[in-house]
């Protein structure tokens, strides 16, 4: 949970953090739906073990939302973009992928676990100071990182 306290006052580093926030914010909000559907389509002799994968890769993405983007309003002052069409113009990830193929999908939720993963670590080493961001920061890191490793180790 952010810190309620937080009163930065507006500057450049701040602004650019609030601004990878919100590139961050598009990717876990993109790896959230392509979670969520793969949960929903999901099938074949695997399906339990699949559908249980991508909930969790849903739920982590879908809880993180939230912190992320008060987070971005309190260091920067930039609003989220109020269409899905905006937010999504911030995404890395313009991959396609074959949904009907698990193991496709699997690396594909991967490759996007890594990605946020590292955005948090350089976020964490670049975010001059701003404490409560280098904790938010590294704790995500971790989740994701444990997330990529889930799905690293089904894939292989």
């Amino acid at each position: 949970m952010i810190n309620d306290k937080m009163n930065f006052e507006p500057s450049a580093a701040k602004t650019q953090v609030g601004t990878v926030l919100l590139e961050i914010l598009a990717d876990v909000y993109n790896t959230m739906y392509f979670s969520q559907t793969a949960h929903w389509n999901v099938t074949g002799e695997n399906f339990p073990q699949y559908h249980t994968l991508f909930d969790d890769s849903y739920k982590l993405c879908n809880n993180a939302l939230d912190d992320i983007a008060e987070l971005a309003r309190a260091c920067s002052g930039i609003n989220t973009p109020h269409t899905l069409n905006g937010l999504l113009r911030l995404t890395n990830d313009v991959e396609g992928v074959d949904s009907s193929n698990p193991i496709q999908v699997i690396k594909h939720l991967e490759a996007c676990h890594n990605s946020i993963q590292s955005m948090w670590e350089q976020l964490s080493n670049n975010c001059n100071g701003m404490v409560d961001v280098t904790d938010f920061a590294g704790s995500m890191f971790r989740m994701y990182s444990q997330m990529a490793w889930k799905l690293r180790s089904i894939s292989q």
